[in-house]
């Protein structure tokens, strides 16, 4: 969005839940600085900044998933049709590479996270547990395989095919913003979607279907609230593959 009085990009305004991790993280700096006699107080404790989102996410419904899933191309379909029943974070689901995708034993290990570009480690080390492969969704993927002309172990699950890419052409993942805005959005508009669609659509609709909080807890990856039950369940369970098939079976079969 650009900034007519200033005539260039306008940055977006910080996230509640951003906001708060940085007044979180000013306060324990100030704490520290008040433990070796640097400081008398602590002026953070003034700052009040609460993490609740201002605005709730959309759902889509079954039958406007099974809409955009009919309309879109093949490589759009199986993002969202990953990012739905899998629950990936976008900088997981575009970091993944074909080696990841153990098709025999229909998982997926999620290794890295690419933001902007830049791989990285995955968000937390629970980010980095197995994730279950529906069988439907195996075949999205294999169907993908065949057609991608980047299918080297090392090769992006999503690679880009931009000519200005030039030697990264396969080696570098397409941009999740730029998906989202010129093929994802505009398709979900041509079908008659008003909802405003962002990767965070998807990932809710693990959420919605009802599953039980621990089982979603670990099929999305995500540090628990009780950090004893981070413990348990390093595998891919059955829970989590009924979990994930009850997602994937009614976004794609519909009755």
């Amino acid at each position: 969005m650009l900034d007519p009085r200033k005539g260039s990009k306008a940055k977006r305004p910080m996230q509640a839940g951003t906001k708060a991790k940085i007044r979180n993280l000013m306060s324990a700096i100030y704490r520290h600085a008040m433990r070796h006699v640097f400081i008398q107080n602590n002026p953070i404790q003034l700052v009040r900044q609460g993490s609740k989102r201002a605005k709730a996410p959309e759902i889509l419904t079954v039958e406007e998933i099974h809409s955009l899933l009919a309309a879109l191309r093949p490589r759009e379909r199986t993002m969202v049709l990953l990012d739905a029943g899998s629950g990936l974070r976008r900088g997981e689901l575009f970091g993944l590479q074909w080696g990841d995708v153990d098709f025999r034993n229909l998982v997926v290990h999620v290794q890295r996270s690419v933001v902007q570009n830049i791989v990285g480690k995955c968000k937390t080390e629970v980010s980095a547990k197995p994730m279950p492969l529906d069988e439907y969704m195996a075949r999205d993927l294999l169907e993908w395989y065949r057609v991608t002309p980047y299918r080297e172990a090392d090769s992006y699950v999503f690679a880009t095919d931009a000519n200005r890419a030039g030697s990264k052409r396969g080696k570098q993942p397409i941009s999740p913003a730029k998906v989202m805005t010129y093929w994802i959005q505009p398709c979900a508009k041509s079908i008659g979607i008003t909802k405003h669609i962002n990767w965070h659509t998807f990932t809710n609709l693990l959420h919605a279907n009802g599953e039980d909080v621990k089982t979603v807890q670990e099929l999305l990856r995500q540090a628990s609230a009780r950090i004893t039950m981070d413990v348990y369940s390093q595998a891919v369970t059955q829970s989590k593959r009924d979990a994930q098939s009850r997602v994937v079976a009614q976004i794609t079969r519909p009755n």
